[in-house]
């Protein structure tokens, strides 16, 4: 890896933690102490669709790709933001609205899109009327060679 700066996205992981509707609630829970036992433990209870997290297609395909047999370099690279955060509460993410930025994308290995839904973190409304990507664009962003695309959304589906 070069000098360029490493950006990390995550939430923090915390008993009670938002979570997609209808998974199970996540618990942290304490299960050594270094006062009782000489260390320090806790055991956590959650789906792996939990916080920030990573999809492979293995979570919609039985023979997509995961992260058992996945080299962990693929998990990696040089990334680019869409600010799609003017688009409006409900609208859809364009393919027009992508092109714009298509020499950018061509030059990375992932995309991440930021549309500030992140600011709802912890609140029913980040659960509503978050930007999608339409159809359309979908499609236009398969066409790359892209290891990945992030958004700080529940989904990349909206929930109706």
């Amino acid at each position: 890896m070069d000098s360029e700066e490493i950006i990390d996205l995550t939430h923090s992981m915390e008993s009670n933690m938002p979570v997609f509707p209808g998974s199970l609630p996540v618990s942290l829970v304490t299960a050594a102490t270094f006062e009782r036992e000489g260390y320090h433990e806790i055991r956590i209870d959650c789906s792996t669709h939990t916080g920030t997290h990573l999809d492979c297609g293995y979570h919609l395909l039985s023979d997509g790709l995961n992260t058992i047999t996945t080299p962990v370099n693929h998990f990696y690279g040089r990334g680019v933001m869409a600010d799609c955060r003017k688009i409006p509460a409900g609208n859809m993410i364009s393919k027009e609205f992508l092109q714009q930025m298509e020499t950018d994308i061509k030059g990375s290995s992932f995309l991440l899109i930021l549309t500030g839904w992140s600011q709802y973190w912890g609140t029913k409304e980040y659960f509503r009327k978050f930007p999608v990507l339409h159809e359309d664009a979908a499609t236009y962003l398969a066409s790359f060679n892209l290891k990945g695309i992030g958004s700080d959304t529940i989904s990349f589906d909206s929930l109706d």
